[in-house]
């Protein structure tokens, strides 16, 4: 590992949006390409690349200014192609408004305004099409749009859309859509189909696409690893966050900025850092470009307009640090080893003669201990119980997990005293199938040496529910054809739910009923060649009904189902027009009053040329109540906002969980009629749809 040294500095004397930079071909006579950044205030600045070496002031001046008036939130280049030349737009994004726009030309080919908050974008291509698309994401939303505007595509997320990547994962030679929300999922869907999802320990920040079937991803806690196809290839953890990933193609390695002012080259499938530098401020973006004739130099735009350009490594250079590091390895692995035949040996011939007493006055322990783990839960939520055997104490306590912890990926738990046999709570519920390392320092009373001993337990998406008397089964449920033995269906339930021996499940059974610590019920009817769900909430029903598809393999289901919080849709509706009718009239308040306002600045003017000072304070007084009136109305207009924000996001759970309560191309179907019922205002066409069916 080694640091790069910058040759050229520069600064284009304005704020960077972080991530907000995009290099390409804008413009199709300049001979090089050109550098498009998002800075703050609302403007995009175009900048010649050919001109970068040649400046001969301290800023880089741009070519082309766009005033965007809004703030903007991302920027991305997509190819465009007409009759004689071929040459990339520039897509730029604020919080409500998306536009494309051909710099060559110097107009937008479109401009909307969407209704759902924007939060990210990217181009791509979706499943087997030629054509790029134009993708958004949302507060619980993903929309699609083509190059002329048109909508062509709508999905519904688990929550607000942090990042969207196209990727191959599932291996089907073709790229999925894969997004990343802040319930700290990433989920994949083939087209409008939902195929995989993987929970992360933190909100999803960046999602990047590095190879035909590998993508890296970081979290808000500073978390940054790399996936190919399904399986997690490595992560690691820093104290700051990543603020831009790329793909650096000479080396195939993975380029990270961080907020910290640190940049790095890491290997793509280990990890391992090749190359690192710092900045003065926090990275905007780093950029791979052939800007000079070197090869692909770096470029590291940082947040407050400076530009570094980094020389990539020369071959020599890797070849002489790869020989030297070599050497290095090889040292420590063979240092390393006599260390350990030693420790081992002494160890080995201790331990065939030792007692208690001797191995508590030398710190060993016996060869066989081994940790015993179990997970129970109660009220308060999970439980892990950890002990251990041979008159050893356990001090202190490591779980490692993804999930269980907030924004953390560890809890520790230390005992000054030691005890033999502890009961830590962990989590008072799981969104997901969670793997939990323990690892114990173990040890004798008065021993200075603590020993370490690892185990690994999974813990069960409905690990929180217990066994309960069937009583009265919840209002919801949903029903669908099950043809698999009661028996395997019981083999299901041992897997996914906690279970004590004693109330293990029989093959007598036909309905069994779960419930959590706060309350809510999911009860199982086994009925014939059908199988009946009844839950308080759409949500654990179809988080159950995913469940079964996934262990039983099952690949094309319909049901129908009856869950009353889905019938409130109607009433969501209405709410929805409420708000915005109160909006419709509160901008056209603020526009009254704005007007009022340009009309008394130019009285107040007209009063001070004149010298009318009465009548210059009464203008004044005016100003300043059309000012308070004006401040109220906006804090209005911003709560109503957010609630309006708060209800589609709910109208899009009920969307979402409800077409999960079917398999295949069912929720395809169901997603299609509901974003037309969305459009053309029928709340009672999405009910009948989430209920029974798009068929």
């Amino acid at each position: 590992m080694s640091g790069l040294v910058s040759h050229l500095s520069t600064s284009i004397g304005q704020d960077v949006v972080p991530g907000c930079v995009a290099i390409a071909k804008f413009n199709p006579e300049e001979p090089k390409d050109q550098i498009a950044v998002a800075c703050r205030g609302g403007k995009v600045c175009v900048y010649n690349l050919s001109e970068l070496a040649a400046r001969t002031t301290t800023y880089y001046k741009p070519v082309t200014v766009i005033d965007v008036k809004d703030e903007v939130i991302s920027i991305a280049a997509a190819p465009w192609k007409t009759a004689t030349q071929k040459y990339q737009l520039l897509l730029i994004a604020s919080s409500s408004t998306i536009q494309l726009y051909d710099i060559y030309e110097n107009h937008s080919l479109f401009h909307r305004i969407l209704p759902d908050e924007i939060r990210t974008i990217s181009i791509g291509c979706v499943a087997e099409k030629t054509e790029s698309w134009i993708l958004t994401g949302g507060e619980s939303s993903i929309t699609g749009f083509d190059k002329t505007g048109s909508e062509v595509y709508w999905n519904v997320s688990s929550d607000a859309v942090n990042a969207i990547c196209f990727v191959d994962l599932i291996g089907k030679n073709y790229d999925q859509i894969v997004v990343g929300t802040t319930d700290q999922e990433i989920t994949i869907y083939d087209h409008e189909e939902l195929t995989d999802t993987r929970t992360e320990v933190s909100q999803i920040a960046l999602l990047t696409r590095v190879g035909a079937d590998q993508m890296a991803y970081a979290l808000q806690n500073g978390t940054i690893g790399v996936y190919q196809r399904l399986n997690r290839l490595w992560r690691v953890k820093s104290k700051s966050t990543a603020t831009c990933q790329c793909f650096y193609k000479p080396n195939k390695s993975l380029l990270t900025g961080w907020e910290s002012g640190r940049w790095e080259m890491r290997k793509m499938e280990s990890g391992e850092i090749i190359y690192k530098s710092q900045i003065e401020c926090s990275v905007a973006k780093v950029v791979a470009h052939s800007f000079s004739t070197a090869g692909d130099d770096l470029l590291v735009f940082g947040q407050n307009g400076s530009i570094e350009v980094f020389l990539p490594p020369t071959e020599i250079d890797k070849k002489k640090r790869k020989a030297v590091d070599e050497n290095e390895a090889l040292r420590k692995i063979e240092h390393r080893r006599q260390i350990l035949k030693k420790e081992l040996d002494h160890v080995e011939m201790a331990q065939k003669t030792m007692t208690v007493s001797e191995r508590v006055e030398q710190n060993v322990i016996p060869r066989n201990v081994k940790l015993s783990v179990s997970i129970s839960n109660s009220k308060d939520g999970l439980y892990v119980s950890v002990s251990v055997d041979s008159d050893l104490k356990i001090f202190l306590l490591v779980f490692l997990s993804e999930g269980l912890f907030g924004n953390e990926e560890a809890k520790t738990e230390v005992f000054p005293a030691g005890k033999q046999e502890l009961r830590v709570h962990i989590a008072k519920a799981v969104s997901s199938v969670t793997a939990l390392g323990i690892k114990a320092g173990v040890g004798y009373s008065g021993s200075k040496t603590l020993h370490v001993l690892e185990e690994m337990i999974e813990i069960p998406i409905f690990a929180h529910f217990v066994l309960n008397d069937v009583g009265q089964m919840p209002l919801g449920k949903v029903e669908f054809p099950f043809s698999e033995r009661p028996q395997r269906f019981f083999l299901w339930l041992k897997e996914n739910f906690l279970l004590a021996d004693k109330r293990q499940l029989s093959s007598n059974n036909n309905a069994m009923c779960f419930k959590s610590p706060s309350g809510e019920k999911v009860c199982f009817h086994l009925a014939g060649d059908k199988l009946l769900i009844y839950a308080d909430t759409v949500k654990w029903a179809s988080d159950a009904v995913q469940s079964l598809a996934s262990y039983f393999g099952i690949n094309d289901m319909s049901s129908i189902c009856d869950f009353p919080e889905i019938k409130e849709i109607e009433g969501l509706f209405q709410e929805i027009a409420d708000i915005q009718a109160s909006l419709v009239r509160i901008d056209s308040d603020i526009a009254e009053i704005t007007q009022g306002l340009m009309s008394s600045l130019v009285r107040l003017e007209d009063s001070r040329l004149l010298e009318d000072w009465k009548s210059m304070e009464q203008v004044q007084s005016m100003i300043m109540n059309a000012d308070s009136d004006l401040m109220l109305k906006q804090r209005v207009r911003h709560a109503n906002r957010d609630n309006l924000t708060k209800i589609l996001k709910k109208l899009n759970h009920y969307i979402d969980s409800g077409s999960k309560l079917r398999i295949g191309k069912e929720p395809v179907k169901i997603l299609n009629v509901c974003r037309q019922a969305v459009k053309t205002k029928k709340p009672k066409l999405i009910v009948r749809t989430l209920l029974h069916g798009a068929n």
